[in-house]
């Protein structure tokens, strides 16, 4: 068990440009990841998704592991929602950086860091942003790494970011039922472009979305907060007449924060398991002094 604090992240590194990325990018594991759940009960939160077939820098001109047997412009996934901005300090970007072996993504903002796995979380603070004239502190980061290259068509896939299903395969278009953030289960009916015509399962609905938000699987972290009643002890006591008893100390309850890493894929729940357990208020036992 652990006692609940701030964590920001794992391993923390200066901010990286564009093209001069070095070879320990590649070799280390460093993540992300929360290791703390104060920070998952962060009011406002920005979704950051990666599309390893757009955003891949190993194909970006400039860059030394620039690959010329593949033609594609290279370009920023963008963190979508209020927050990912964050003032002075600029928007949430992020790329993909995989090889063979391994797939990585990064985040570029306040710090830079490895997103090693779809539904990572991070907390990052962010200095200057008002959102409704209110100060933000800090706000958790969700980042997916996608892959708009793949096929899709026919497949049930998890929505990761929030939106409505559109008439049309147009942001212009009419807004339909809405589907939600990793809640969401949708079946790929055909696919045009950027876009994809899917059958929501949540609002029994067809709709168009955007593709690159479709995602086949990923990993959330789920809390599960619990109240523990005090337990109920007895003491002997000759203070006190025979087979009454007399409370002595009124018992506290203890609450503990769980969180769960919840594994999807193709529209199922694979795996669950208990990540983390924090004690956030440690109680105590109830005691009466009973006579004897």
């Amino acid at each position: 068990m652990e006692s609940k604090k701030v964590c920001l992240s794992k391993k923390i590194v200066p901010s990286l440009m564009l093209g001069v990325l070095t070879l320990s990018a590649f070799a280390t594991t460093a993540s992300a990841e929360l290791k703390d759940d104060s920070t998952h009960n962060a009011k406002y939160k920005c979704t950051l998704v990666i599309d390893k077939h757009t955003n891949d820098i190993m194909y970006e001109k400039g860059n030394p592991y620039y690959k010329k047997k593949k033609k594609q412009s290279f370009k920023y996934a963008e963190g979508k929602g209020a927050v990912c901005v964050q003032g002075k300090q600029g928007a949430v970007k992020g790329y993909y950086l995989g090889d063979s072996d391994e797939q990585y993504g990064m985040v570029e903002a306040i710090y830079t860091d490895f997103v090693k796995y779809s539904g990572e979380k991070m907390y990052l603070p962010s200095l200057g942003l008002k959102i409704n004239g209110k100060k933000v502190n800090g706000f958790i980061l969700t980042s997916y790494i996608t892959d708009s290259a793949a096929k899709i068509t026919g497949k049930k896939m998890h929505v990761v970011y929030t939106q409505s299903l559109r008439s049309k395969p147009a942001v212009s278009s009419k807004k339909l039922k809405k589907v939600y953030q990793d809640k969401s289960v949708v079946k790929v009916k055909k696919v045009s472009g950027s876009w994809a015509y899917v059958y929501s399962y949540s609002t029994k609905s067809y709709g168009w979305m955007p593709r690159k938000y479709l995602i086949s699987s990923f990993t959330a972290n789920r809390i599960v907060e619990k109240t523990v009643k005090p337990k109920v002890e007895y003491v002997p006591s000759n203070e006190i007449p025979k087979g009454t008893k007399k409370i002595w100390q009124k018992g506290k309850s203890s609450k503990y924060t769980y969180i769960y890493k919840d594994k999807y894929s193709n529209g199922k729940l694979l795996s669950s398991k208990l990540y983390k357990k924090y004690i956030d208020i440690e109680g105590y036992s109830t005691i009466y002094e009973l006579g004897v």
